[in-house]
């Protein structure tokens, strides 16, 4: 329990026992004194300082930006910074805290050591006198930067400034990302945003204890309408849709999907997909096989398809059940036809085959001259 009074210096009168409260210290034996200084901040009566006297062995108030008092409540702020906790002053040889200047003692800035930190609870003595000293740590300001020149717009164009409190964070989602959207000329699709300029590490939140005042963002578009995929139901979606544009901006994992790809949901694969040297592992296909009938990842690739730099890695093919005999039923690794102007270039694909399928290896053993293939890899295992 404490018990205590408060006074704000250059306050008309205390808040409490006014104006007699020398009167109430010595009623209530307030013997002991904690001076708190804002070091900028401001109490609620526009005061850098505010005094608290106490009676032995009372607590000390842990004043924070808003504090709640039996008699009110008390508040201390600094504009466009947030409380990071009370240290204790460095004091003179009088006893007395050191400012730098009479300008610094007029906002309660003085010295003190960043290891010295007042921990709390902390229990006060008769005739006591503390000077602690409020620390700050300023707003984060967030700049997102357009990270590749997109169409008109050019390279490290800044779209957004931001700044958030240091008790908070930022989560960077697309809907964060359609506030300022509209900064981006042209047909553009967002792809994801990163915490430097090569674009190696995406960032999905901007924690305020990785930064000291200024963070930098920079954000991905590329021109065009495109899917971007982000997890491994975005690519069982492309295989079940098959035409569109889909772009890979980091590897995914498939495993443990909820839904998994079947063969009759394979659509052939007519759209563009940009892999952009990544990976795409443990994606299983299955369910239920016809006589008679071929089967493959890409299914029959036709059209003006584009597949180029992805890896598939641990694909499984398998299947639950076989309608009519397994007579004539082909599973391929890739896909079972081709026709067109389709082009595939930089593309890997390790499978594992369930045993028993009757399974052809590789690409289809028939294409147009107009198929362009380079550097196709099918590495192919059997139960």
């Amino acid at each position: 329990a404490s018990a205590f009074a408060l006074s704000l210096v250059g306050a008309v009168g205390c808040t409490i026992g006014a104006p007699s409260f020398e009167d109430t210290k010595k009623e209530f034996e307030l013997t002991a004194a904690v001076n708190y200084l804002g070091n900028g901040g401001k109490f609620q009566n526009n005061s850098h300082e505010l005094t608290v006297y106490y009676k032995d062995g009372s607590s000390v108030i842990d004043i924070k930006e808003e504090t709640a008092l039996q008699s009110g409540s008390v508040w201390l702020k600094l504009a466009n910074s947030a409380f990071a906790g009370w240290y204790y002053a460095d004091l003179g040889v009088d006893g007395k805290p050191v400012y730098a200047s009479d300008a610094d003692r007029e906002q309660g800035k003085c010295s003190y050591d960043k290891t010295k930190k007042v921990t709390f609870p902390l229990t006060i003595k008769a005739d006591e006198n503390l000077y602690l000293v409020a620390a700050w740590k300023s707003n984060i300001e967030a700049k997102f930067y357009l990270a590749d020149a997109v169409g008109a717009n050019e390279q490290n164009k800044l779209l957004k400034s931001m700044s958030f409190g240091t008790s908070g964070k930022i989560t960077v989602d697309n809907s964060l990302i359609d506030g300022f959207k509209e900064n981006v000329a042209g047909t553009t699709t967002y792809v994801a945003c990163y915490s430097d300029a090569a674009c190696t590490t995406p960032i999905t939140e901007i924690k305020d204890s990785d930064y000291e005042t200024e963070c930098k963002i920079y954000v991905k578009f590329i021109e065009g309408e495109w899917k971007v995929i982000n997890n491994g139901a975005d690519v069982v979606d492309m295989f079940k849709n098959g035409g569109g544009k889909y772009y890979f901006f980091k590897d995914i994992d498939c495993k443990g999907l909820t839904s998994s790809l079947t063969w009759a949901e394979i659509k052939p694969f007519t759209g563009t997909l940009r892999g952009n040297g990544f990976k795409v592992s443990s994606l299983e296909i299955g369910g239920t096989l016809t006589a008679y009938t071929s089967y493959a990842l890409f299914g029959a690739i036709g059209g003006n398809a584009e597949i180029s730099d992805i890896e598939f890695k641990d694909v499984y093919l398998g299947y639950t059940r076989v309608m009519g005999k397994l007579q004539g039923v082909s599973v391929y690794a890739f896909c079972y036809a081709a026709a067109g102007t389709a082009s595939i270039s930089n593309v890997k694909i390790d499978a594992t085959f369930q045993s028993g399928a009757v399974s052809y290896i590789g690409t289809c053993d028939k294409y147009p001259s107009s198929l362009s293939f380079e550097n196709v890899t099918v590495i192919v295992e059997y139960e």
